[in-house]
């Protein structure tokens, strides 16, 4: 009777222990995922920024083209998502149902199409 009373103790124990070991283990890859993902927008900032200063006549990057850049990167993000937000509206989805193949794009039409096609 003890004897099982300590293996059933032992055993909850492992389990106990193997599940905090997974808790930290996906905590751990949460939190690389997200360094990643943060590296990478990072990296494609430096990109836009030294480009803009290898494109002046001077080559110095001012805070004007910063702020140009910045502006430029808030308005095509709202542009992307006012056209999103049309898209669900008009299909009756909701973000997580964005188009993820060649087949669905198909019922998607892009913001640069519809614009071109109103002015038309």
């Amino acid at each position: 009777m003890i004897e099982d009373v300590a293996a059933q103790a032992v055993r909850a124990h492992r389990n106990k222990s193997a599940v905090i070991v997974v808790v930290v283990v996906v905590v751990i890859v949460v939190v690389l995922v997200l360094i990643v993902v943060v590296a990478v927008v990072v990296a494609f900032c430096v990109v836009l920024l030294q480009a803009a200063a290898y494109a002046s006549s001077d080559g110095i990057l001012t805070e004007r083209m910063i702020e140009e850049i910045v502006a430029e990167a808030v308005r095509a993000h709202k542009k992307k998502s006012d056209w999103r937000l049309e898209q669900e509206t008009k299909q009756g989805t909701s973000s997580s149902s964005v188009p993820r193949s060649a087949k669905d794009m198909a019922a998607f039409t892009p913001p640069a199409v519809a614009e071109s096609s109103a002015v038309s």
